[in-house]
């Protein structure tokens, strides 16, 4: 039968297991806090208004990642128990994993707001020059189809945001 001494090697062992996990689940916040600036500056600086929506999506976010960071901590923790008792040292190599993961999948969001705010400039950018080039009173007529269709473009896309 095994026994598990509680030594200070085991007591600084868990220490070092549990700050690796607080650790990753600090940066884990940290990355959903930094999405979640990243939408709201890109919604302003798009025009586009900033809803509670966006702040559920967040909260919801948050609650699904820290189910997954628990069941990676009690991964880890019958791992850390069961190396331990065989003298294996052990870091918390499932959330470590996940956090990879989740980082990963936050900073593919960042890059998705990066190209949006992008996408929407360049069409601005775009129907400037068309304004600038106008003419005629053809091409002020065709400028003003443009304007209208950006504007109707945008609201369409603010309120699926809202």
């Amino acid at each position: 039968m095994l026994e598990l001494e509680i030594s200070h090697h085991f007591i600084h062992s868990m220490g070092v297991h549990l700050g690796i996990c607080g650790m990753l689940w600090t940066v884990i916040v940290l990355a959903i806090l930094v999405d979640l600036w990243d939408r709201i500056y890109t919604n302003k600086k798009l025009g586009k208004k900033v809803s509670s929506h966006k702040m559920r999506i967040t909260i919801d976010k948050f609650t699904e990642y820290w189910r997954f960071m628990l069941i990676a901590f009690t991964i880890d923790t019958v791992l850390f128990v069961g190396f331990y008792l065989y003298h294996i040292p052990l870091l918390p190599y499932a959330s470590m994993a996940l956090c990879i993961v989740l980082l990963i999948i936050e900073i593919k969001s960042l890059y998705e707001h990066a190209k949006e705010r992008k996408s929407e400039l360049v069409q601005l950018n775009d129907l400037m020059q068309i304004i600038i080039n106008a003419t005629t009173s053809n091409d002020a007529k065709d400028a003003i189809k443009s304007v209208s269709e950006f504007i109707t473009k945008s609201r369409g896309a603010v309120q699926d945001n809202g």
